[in-house]
């Protein structure tokens, strides 16, 4: 039989039973749009955990500290080796020139005196009679101030929940940190509300004057321009551009004994090195434990993540592969 004949003969068989072949048609067509439904939505599942695993940031992100990690400081399923190193520029060198980096940020922190503004919240901000009572007359705290490369956010590990992030180059803008809501009294859903209003920090220095130590306050009063969820360094309150965090730093270290204000010695607080794939990361950070620096990965966690979700995938893919199969048989 010809390829001509089988065709006349299945022409002849769907004219005979054309509501049969237009059923089956409709069947197969249902099913391949449920098997790639179902396919699509693994897929996006498995992005959105991911994401919120690795907090925003990215998913090959290894985290490299200053000071030896504290059992039950990291994230959960995070595994930590090395050694306590100091952090400078030539580390940070050092780091981005081994083999699958492909990029390093430094993250800097300096300990500040925050002075919230009063009232707390804008005005336009919808209150409540308890929330005003919590936030009309805020105190001063002491916190700190932590300052990356905002240019190139994506490569660390912060999420917005309200506005925006400051200006890479700005002087005068910060983002609060959920950590500076709870201190108000606020919630996550009310991260809006201080939106637009403006708060003074200050970083302290010490001055020796006819045998008497003098302590000054370098004082920047600061508009929030964003709230956000940032892992850069857990329990700090204000994001800023690096910039800012290095003036503040350089005007306590040039006064004197600038351990009084809890200054750390290393220059960076932590660098962010981000692996050229997920599948990098064990190698890379062998490396880096290797050169002597203490180091944290939730690479443990996402790969269990990974495996989870590879079921889920393969589950919901055969269920429309079934519905494939059974449809095709008609």
């Amino acid at each position: 039989m010809s390829w001509r004949d089988a065709i006349v003969l299945a022409a002849r068989g769907v004219r005979r039973r054309m509501g049969r072949a237009v059923l089956t048609v409709l069947a197969i067509a249902l099913a391949s749009a449920l098997l790639s439904s179902l396919l699509i939505a693994g897929t996006v599942a498995r992005s959105r955990v991911l994401d919120e695993v690795s907090k925003g940031g990215p998913l090959a992100g290894i985290r490299v500290d200053a000071a030896a990690p504290i059992v039950g400081a990291l994230d959960s399923g995070a595994t930590s080796s090395g050694r306590p190193r100091t952090i400078d520029d030539a580390a940070r060198a050092r780091i981005a020139g081994l083999r699958e980096v492909r990029s390093v940020l430094a993250v800097m922190v300096q300990p500040v005196l925050v002075i919230p503004p009063s009232p707390a919240v804008t005005a336009t901000a919808p209150t409540t009679t308890r929330r005003t009572a919590a936030v009309a007359h805020p105190d001063s705290f002491g916190d700190g101030l932590v300052g990356a490369d905002l240019a190139r956010v994506s490569d660390l590990p912060v999420t917005l929940l309200a506005g925006r992030l400051p200006q890479p180059a700005s002087l005068t803008e910060v983002s609060v940190t959920t950590s500076y809501l709870r201190k108000l009294g606020l919630g996550d859903q009310q991260a809006k509300s201080v939106l637009g209003t403006e708060l003074e920090y200050g970083s302290a220095r010490v001055y020796r004057a006819l045998g008497a130590a003098t302590p000054r306050g370098r004082w920047v009063r600061a508009e929030i321009v964003g709230v956000v969820a940032q892992d850069v360094d857990s329990h700090e309150s204000l994001l800023a551009p690096i910039e800012a965090v290095r003036a503040a730093r350089t005007w306590t270290v040039t006064g004197e004994n600038p351990a009084v204000f809890n200054t750390p010695r290393s220059p960076y607080a932590a660098l962010f090195v981000v692996a050229n794939s997920l599948d990098a990361v064990p190698r890379v950070r062998q490396r880096i434990t290797a050169a002597g620096f203490a180091n944290s990965a939730p690479e443990k966690l996402i790969a269990d993540v990974q495996r989870y979700v590879h079921v889920v995938e393969i589950v919901l893919g055969g269920i429309g592969l079934i519905g494939l199969v059974i449809a095709a048989l008609g």
